[in-house]
């Protein structure tokens, strides 16, 4: 019997849900059912999970806010399973712990969670609003794709083998 996880997130432009698709799509190769859920697209997601992984995009120094109210709403599931935390939003460098969001020991104390991951992020100047691109502008933030696709696959397996462990008991 594979573990049935849900894997939450919520995105601003895509970047995190395509980490997100990304995450799910190894971890279905590694035998683990996952079920995606975009926060910003509905309330509560139904049913059992053996664990969670949870995503935000960051924006000025905080995840989104429908993620926040997931795992609000979700604290005592959350507390009783597993779960992993990932960011998405440093640009122009490999992400370091103090890119860590302002809010995420707030998400801690809703999911005691195991790690928390950050990843690069991705700036596209088309996907932005005229006042996000004069943002841009004034504060120097460089346009690209940051996000290593490399790392966020071997999390998944590092997510993949934890779980294989702790919930098959293997």
């Amino acid at each position: 019997m594979s573990p049935n996880i849900l894997l939450a997130w919520e995105s601003k432009h895509g970047s995190t849900a395509d980490i997100s698709h990304l995450l799910a799509r190894r971890l279905r190769e590694r035998g683990i059912q996952v079920t995606l859920f975009d926060t910003a697209k509905g309330d509560k997601p139904a049913g059992a999970f053996d664990a969670y992984i949870l995503g935000s995009a960051v924006y000025r120094d905080r995840w989104m806010p429908h993620i926040m109210q997931l795992a609000h709403s979700m604290r005592p599931a959350l507390l009783s399973k597993p779960v992993w935390l990932f960011s998405s939003g440093p640009l122009g460098h490999h992400p370091t712990p103090d890119d860590s969001p302002a809010d995420i020991a707030d998400m801690f104390w809703c999911t005691a969670a195991r790690e928390h991951k950050i990843f690069g992020g991705r700036l596209k100047a088309h996907n932005l609003s005229l006042m996000e691109r004069a943002n841009v502008s004034v504060t120097g933030k460089p346009y690209g794709d940051y996000r290593d696709h490399g790392d966020i696959i071997a999390w998944g397996d590092s997510i993949a083998g934890a779980l294989c462990g702790s919930v098959l008991g293997t």
